[in-house]
């Protein structure tokens, strides 16, 4: 299912939240540079089909959603004290967490952003905020992880793993006071994934816990891991990317010999996938070695695998008398 491209409404006010005592003129050091003072960007989300819990056929916000921000002021990146500079980097400010969920949302993004500046404005923003760091020094290209390990909700993807990239969509000739909008891009694709005739195989049991579920596939394939992203092209440069995702169990169980599990990846063709269930028992492997399974950007793709020819290897073996070989791990009974 394609997802359809949404957009977030952007107000920005600038509303003096704190003041700082600053010593007189007459005793002021001559190198001393004033701080700019503490203000807030406020992003407003109005319209539907836009965030973070995949709910039948829309994605929703979510309680604690947190965004990461960046601007340029005449194209110049901004630090905390106007242009950025060696000693005075550009920064991504992070933005307070969501309060509530739902079609609307309203991040605010405290900071010290210089009033003096000239030029025209244009925002950048991240989503998770925890995709990326305040480090923004090699501007405009950010640091960004598509987690190895991600922790689906029950019907959905883990909202960590959901990499978004937003800008604003005009520019500003001085700090805009009006709202802002703001477009949203996706750069993931999802992948749900349901696990078939896991009774089929000999020694399972659905009373194991589950431990895992990996999905590997074939070498030099992008799924996950860290990157640089372009902000201003969107352009993707993997410096520890990897071909794999592990899938935790919070809220994975068994279903009638079944295991339904969400992934975020990023968008790959895969021509080969190894899928393992670790439970506390045994590990159950399969290799497909030759498949077509496109994941296109932001869209949802169904992924069905038949486990009922999985190899099942225990993690304990139980034995009641003595062994010539003890090589493995037993149990003794």
């Amino acid at each position: 299912m394609k997802y359809r491209l949404f957009s977030i409404i952007a107000a920005t006010a600038f509303a003096l939240t704190a003041c700082e005592i600053s010593e007189p003129d007459s005793i002021r050091k001559p190198d001393q540079v004033e701080e700019p003072e503490l203000s807030t960007f406020v992003f407003s989300s109005e319209e539907d089909g836009t965030r973070t819990v995949h709910e039948g056929h829309t994605v929703l916000w979510s309680a604690g959603d947190a965004i990461r921000m960046a601007y340029t002021v005449g194209g110049a990146w901004q630090g905390a004290s106007g242009n950025a500079s060696s000693g005075n980097p550009a920064k991504f400010y992070a933005s307070d967490a969501l309060l509530d969920g739902g079609r609307t949302a309203e991040f605010s993004v405290p900071g010290r952003f210089t009033g003096s500046q000239t030029g025209t404005y244009q925002f950048y923003t991240i989503y998770p905020a925890s995709a990326t760091e305040e480090n923004f020094s090699s501007a405009p290209s950010a640091s960004v992880t598509i987690p190895m390990q991600q922790t689906p909700l029950a019907t959905s993807f883990d909202p960590a793993a959901d990499l978004l990239l937003g800008h604003s969509i005009r520019t500003y000739n001085s700090k805009p006071t009006e709202s802002i909008p703001l477009m949203w891009d996706r750069l993931v694709a999802h992948a749900d994934i349901t696990l078939k005739e896991l009774t089929s195989i000999e020694g399972f049991s659905a009373d194991e816990t589950i431990r895992s579920v990996t999905l590997t596939a074939q070498s030099g394939a992008h799924l996950t891991g860290t990157y640089n992203l372009n902000v201003t092209t969107g352009a993707l440069t993997p410096t520890a990317a990897s071909n794999s995702v592990t899938i935790l169990p919070d809220y994975l169980a068994f279903n009638n010999g079944t295991l339904e599990c969400w992934a975020a990846i990023l968008p790959v063709q895969i021509t080969s996938l190894t899928v393992t269930l670790d439970t506390d028992a045994a590990s159950y492997t399969r290799t497909i070695s030759s498949c077509d399974a496109t994941f296109p950007v932001n869209a949802r793709r169904k992924l069905g695998i038949n486990m009922s020819t999985a190899t099942r290897t225990p993690y304990y073996v139980k034995v009641s008398e003595a062994q010539t070989d003890w090589s493995g791990n037993y149990l003794i009974v």
